[in-house]
């Protein structure tokens, strides 16, 4: 019981004024889309979202997780059939954080290669892309994508401020 009471009085802030008045709010939630493909098989995503709300300091931090898997996945293309297979799945990883000054940061990843078959031949597609940015106090936005897609060498920068 006395667990259980610490553990009450903790979500309620400190007692004598000298941490936050609150703690922030987790929040989570999942689920699982399946897609069929053209001709047969099917593209699984299970897509995650967690994080954060902190009411006190005005911070929030989002972290989107998908995990995309190709199960013999047939489609077409003219006169071409190919079959999409996870080797491993693609997972895409997105965190959002708002800070209390306003800023916006951002960041994460797509991992993982599909194999493409076709006509007996096969291709694996090796996907290792980072991305970040955000945007500054002064309204200035940034977007970097670098890293590696199918073999060729992925590497962009934007930079924009905001219209005033």
């Amino acid at each position: 019981m006395e667990a259980r009471l610490a553990v009450e009085a903790d979500t309620a802030g400190p007692v004598d004024g000298s941490g936050p008045a609150q703690v922030p709010r987790p929040f989570a939630a999942s689920t699982t889309v399946v897609e069929p493909c053209a001709l047969s098989g099917d593209i699984r995503s299970e897509v995650g979202l967690q994080g954060f709300v902190d009411e006190e300091t005005q911070e929030v931090e989002l972290e989107f997780i998908i995990v995309q898997q190709h199960e013999d996945c047939r489609e077409a293309e003219g006169d071409i059939t190919y079959t999409l297979v996870g080797a491993p799945d693609v997972t895409t990883d997105l965190i959002l954080a708002i800070r209390p000054d306003g800023t916006l940061e951002a960041g994460g990843g797509i991992d993982g290669a599909t194999v493409i078959i076709t006509g007996g031949r096969s291709l694996v597609c090796e996907v290792d892309l980072d991305f970040g940015g955000g945007l500054d106090a002064e309204g200035v936005g940034t977007i970097t994508l670098t890293g590696t897609m199918c073999g060729q060498v992925v590497a962009q920068a934007v930079s924009q401020g905001l219209p005033t």
